[in-house]
């Protein structure tokens, strides 16, 4: 009798392996606002309702439609891209790649079971911040194949990911920050409900979207004590006020903007003391 058949019916039941999961690791080299044009916009539905304008439910704030016609999307920070594009502020994504070059903003994917054949068990996802001043190619982004160090990641918990009807690696339910400065105000954001949608291009880029919503109270706190322009000033309470589409806390108030990042990334590696973190 071969060795293994004799083990099985020796033993009973062999022990379940744990499957073998690959984990990859991915820099945001580009970070764009979605925009919105003629009522479609990439995005995410993060609060589970299709919104109408002045919907009871949803916060009243319209929902967009996104490219493939899916209904819901919440993306309220796409309307206020023209406000903003007509101020100083059309300076903010320049200004973004900057802060991704110097390491201000380096934000990395820890994606497991990413390829569409990895073991279901294996699909894990966080939104790492790298500690690091990235290297940057001649053609003014990151490089891939660089090594990179992240700060403390412990406290972070990854959540479950898999591959949607169209092979494309999703996630849902994360946290991160991003810090942006707007109008001469250092200004950060706390973005939760946070979901992602990442895949290989055929020229083997990573690209994606990310969404989530932010509290706009302190966005507006920052950038009331700003030296912008008094009618901008005045007008920016009202504007933020009425672009917030998600009540994260259940209170029955909208807090919370909706923005959605389209993103693209590089393969890179953490330093060996960085991977268990």
């Amino acid at each position: 009798m071969v060795p293994w058949l004799w083990s099985i019916l020796a033993c009973g039941e062999p022990e379940e392996i744990a499957p073998v999961c690959d984990t990859e690791y991915a820099a945001v080299s580009v970070l764009r606002f979605g925009r919105a044009e003629e009522g479609v916009c990439p995005g995410f539905d993060l609060d589970g309702h299709v919104t109408s304008s002045g919907d009871s439910e949803g916060c009243g704030a319209a929902d967009y439609v996104d490219a493939e016609g899916n209904q819901g999307i919440d993306s309220s920070f796409a309307g206020l891209l023209p406000i903003l594009d007509a101020t100083e502020a059309a300076a903010l994504e320049p200004l973004v790649q900057d802060f991704i070059n110097n390491g201000t903003i380096l934000l990395l994917l820890e994606m497991s079971g990413f390829d569409e054949g990895s073991d279901p068990g294996c699909g894990s996802f966080r939104v790492l911040r790298g500690a690091d001043v990235p290297l940057v190619g001649t053609d003014g982004y990151l490089l891939p194949g660089q090594t990179l160090a992240i700060e403390d990641a412990t406290a972070l918990t990854p959540v479950g990911a898999s591959h949607d009807d169209q092979g494309r690696y999703t996630a849902t339910g994360f946290s991160f920050d991003l810090d942006v400065q707007i109008f001469d105000a250092d200004i950060h954001l706390p973005i939760s409900n946070g979901a992602a949608r990442v895949w290989r291009a055929e020229d083997g880029r990573y690209v994606g979207s990310i969404g989530g919503g932010f509290p706009y109270a302190s966005v507006l706190d920052a950038l009331l004590e700003t030296n912008i322009d008094a009618g901008l000033k005045e007008l920016l309470p009202t504007v933020l006020e009425a672009a917030a589409d998600l009540d994260l806390d259940g209170d029955g108030v909208c807090e919370s903007i909706s923005v959605t990042l389209e993103v693209e990334l590089v393969r890179v590696w953490l330093y060996p003391d960085a991977v268990g973190a």
